[in-house]
This record gives C-alpha cells, structure tokens and sequence, in this order.
C-alpha cells in the first residue's frame, strides 16, 4: 500500500467516525470518548494520539534541543532563528538559536507530554524553562523577541502572554511544579495590563512600539489573565477557602472584567457574520485557525469561572464556524467539501483545537448538535494531519496544512487526493534560509523542519489525547 491509498485508508475511517457521531446519542458526555480511537490498559485510556503527541515531542528535543547552549536551535538558518547570540556581538556564530514564539511553543509541547506520562519530560521542561529567562528583560518587565540585552525593545504582547500560559501550566503540572513559574507569571500580568490601547477604543497592542491591535494579542491575554484566576482560586481553595489574592492591585473581579473586556473588543471589533474573527484593526479580513479558536476558550474559561447569560450563544457561533467547511478556515479551493481541510498551519491549529475542546468539554450538554460536529471535525482534521503532514522519512512534521506549499512530491499527493491541479505555492518557511538556498529558485532551495511545526504538532496531538481519555 503506498503513501497515498494508506493516507485515504486513514480518512475513510475518519468519514465512518463522523458519520457514527452525527448521530443523536443518549448523553451528551459520550461525546468525550469520539474524538480518537483508545486502547485500554487495565489502569487508563491511551490515546493513539497520545502516543503520537509523546513521539513527536521526544523527536523534537532530540532534533532541537542544545545541551551545551541550553536553546533550542537548528543547524541552518530557518524560519524563526537567529544566526547571532545578540544583535552587536557573535555575528559569525551563526549558531541559528531559535526567538521567544517557537521556543515557547516547544515549551508547551513538552509540558503537554509530562502531563501526558509524568516523569518522561521532567528534566527536559525544567531546562527549557529555564532557558526561557535569557529572553527577560528587567528593564522593561517583559520578554524580548530575541535574547535580552540593554535597551532592547523588541517585545510583543502575545509572546509574553503565551510565556504566561506556559508558566501557569508548568506551576499546575505536579511533577514540575515549582512557585517561581507562579511569580514570573504574576510579574508578566503586570507588563500585559500596559497593552491594553483605551486611547484608539481599547484591544490589546501587538508590539510595545506599534499601534497594531490584534486578535491573538488581545485574546491570549484574556486566558493568561484567566488561567491565572483559575489557578489563585485553586490555591485559595487548597489553603482552607477565602478570597483569591489576584495580581497587579487588582481584585479578582477586576481580572475576570479585563479578560471579559478584552474577549468583547474581539467580537465587538473583528467578528464578522459569518461568525470567523479577522486579524487585526485595519488589517484586511485574514482568517487563521488561532484568531478563532483563543476566544474561543476564553469564553469557555469565562463560562467556567463567572458565567453569563450570553457567553453561550458567543461560542457556538465561534464553535460552528470554525467547523463549517464553507467558511474561510477550510480551504475553499477544493471543489469536492470532503477533502477539504484547515488552510493555515500546525502551530495555529494547536491553538484552535485547545479551544474547541474547551467547547465541547463546556458546551456539549447544551450544544449537543454544533460539540458532535466540532468533535467528528477535530477527528478527521488530526487524522489528515497524521496522515499527510508526517514526513515518512524522519517522523518529523512540516509546518504547513496545505499539501502544495511543502513540495512537489507533497503536491501529487494534494491532487490525487482533491482533484485540484492547481501549481504549487511553495512556502519559504519549510526550506533552509541561508544565503546559499535563497540564492537558489524555491523549489530547488533545501527542505527543513521547524520546532514551531513540531511543537505545535505534538501539543495538538497532546490535548486530543487527554480529551479523548477523559471519564
């Protein structure tokens, strides 16, 4: 069986999967079994894609991971790298150390994986996290871009949101536990409540030296200032009760206000009809799986901690679009709506699959119909991922969902399977960026792979896992 009829073998199952959850079941929590196939050891349910999200992560320390410069790095440029240990100093190092996002997003893979089987990624999620601070800046209270030096100024407010999630999850994980993720994500709260833009109508700023305002920067702050709500409370609880202590002079009703605020300028300002959420003010209608799948589990951490009467009706409109295969996160060029899949890529789709399982984990009693549909959707989307993105030859995954933009042997493949000849788009981001393969035409440039693709591969993977083998 070759790559392809094995591949369609895969789907077909898929198809079957979706076609048994479209059905009416009795209770609305079976919903939380569907969403992979398990086996059953006398103790647990493993997920297939628990195992899968293990592998990867264990593949992408081995591949990324420098002992001795303590940094995830790849041996030629690449997307996301820096070839120089800061921007004056070690120009001709060229050691290609990676920047804050993909870091953080290996990061949390491997968080994932340690939650997954406690104990197999101890050390590693202890190191990386470690390595996070050479990005801190005390000067400005936040993490930079690239490693930090004097003055600077390189800093993004959805990097530091993300390194705040990461932290709270590593202080809630048991066997990595420690109260110093807790302090450094109480100090990055601190920086967060200084993007929020009231002077143009409010949205929280991309940069600190820009005036963009965008969905991902201002929907991640919502679940980093959530998450942190939700883990004072529990310590609150595990201290004998009494209030939460909340973190910048502010109360724990002022928090879940700002969060709740941030989540409205989202929809407010950026959601259109057909319920997907645009980029950014002023930036054109880009769809990407992330910018509706962070508020998306916003609204479900906001059901979770202060429900309201309308936060419902908000995510299953999120939910459903984000499932509907006529709407601008599929790829609409494919006539044949079974072949259809999410356009964008692996590290954004971790992000919308966190928040669709948070809807079908809050919203499945209530919303049976739009959770068996986002459910069987998730299913079918991981197994063409498993399918098509894996690179047979070394395990690793590319970066792009989009068959045509990685290579041409990825591209027969994208034609078989849709029966759209279109030419192929190649991405720049899945070939080496040195001097030498950018002198050369796309298509004859080297081939890499990234800790952003993998990362992002392997936590997606991670969280169907623990899903499907939730009671």
């Amino acid at each position: 069986m070759d790559d392809l009829e094995s591949a369609r073998s895969l789907l077909e199952l898929a198809a079957n999967r979706v076609a048994i959850i479209g059905r009416p079941t009795k209770r609305a929590s079976q919903l939380n079994v569907l969403i992979a196939t398990t086996r059953t050891t006398a103790h647990m349910q493993v997920s297939e894609y628990t195992t899968e999200g293990l592998r990867i992560a264990r593949a992408m320390w081995t591949t990324f991971w420098d002992a001795e410069r303590q940094h995830f790095r790849t041996p030629k440029k690449s997307s996301g790298t820096v070839g120089a240990t800061n921007l004056t100093l070690d120009v001709a190092s060229h050691w290609n150390g990676y920047v804050i996002w993909p870091f953080i997003i290996g990061v949390e893979a491997l968080l994932e994986a340690e939650a997954a089987n406690p104990g197999s990624f101890t050390a590693e999620t202890s190191a990386s996290l470690e390595a996070v601070e050479k990005f801190y800046s005390s000067e400005y209270g936040a993490y930079t871009a690239w490693l930090a030096f004097e003055g600077n100024r390189d800093i993004y407010y959805d990097d530091n949101a993300q390194v705040a999630i990461a932290l709270l999850r590593a202080y809630n994980i048991p066997s990595v536990s420690n109260p110093v993720y807790l302090t450094r994500a109480k100090r990055i709260l601190d920086f967060l409540f200084t993007g929020w833009d009231s002077a143009n109508g409010g949205g929280m700023k991309w940069h600190v030296e820009k005036t963009v305002r965008n969905a991902i920067s201002t929907s991640l702050t919502a679940v980093a200032v959530l998450q942190f709500v939700k883990t004072d409370r529990q310590i609150a609880d595990a201290a004998g009760g009494g209030a939460a202590a909340g973190v910048a002079d502010k109360t724990e009703a002022e928090l879940i206000a700002f969060a709740r605020q941030c989540v409205q300028w989202v929809l407010d300002e950026l959601q259109l009809d057909s319920g997907l959420i645009m980029d950014g003010v002023g930036g054109g209608p880009t769809y990407t799986s992330y910018n509706t799948g962070v508020p998306l589990h916003a609204i479900c951490l906001l059901q979770e901690l202060d429900p309201t009467y309308d936060l419902a009706a908000k995510a299953g409109k999120l939910a459903a679009a984000a499932v509907d295969k006529e709407k601008s996160l599929f790829e609409l060029t494919v006539a044949n709506v079974e072949y259809r899949f999410w356009w964008d890529n692996t590290y954004f789709l971790q992000l919308l699959v966190e928040g669709l399982i948070s809807y079908a984990k809050t919203y499945a009693a209530t919303q049976p119909a739009i959770a068996q549909r986002v459910v069987g959707e998730m299913d079918r989307q991981l197994r063409y991922v498993r399918a098509y993105i894996v690179d047979s030859s070394d395990g690793l995954y590319w970066r792009s969902l989009r068959l045509y933009a990685i290579s041409q042997e990825k591209l027969a493949i994208y034609r078989q399977l849709t029966g759209d000849n279109r030419d192929p788009e190649y991405d720049q981001e899945e070939r080496v960026m040195d001097d030498a393969n950018l002198a050369l035409p796309i298509a004859e440039r080297e081939l890499c792979k990234t800790l952003l693709g993998n990362g992002g591969v392997s936590r997606t993977f991670l969280l169907a896992g623990q899903y499907s083998a939730a009671p």
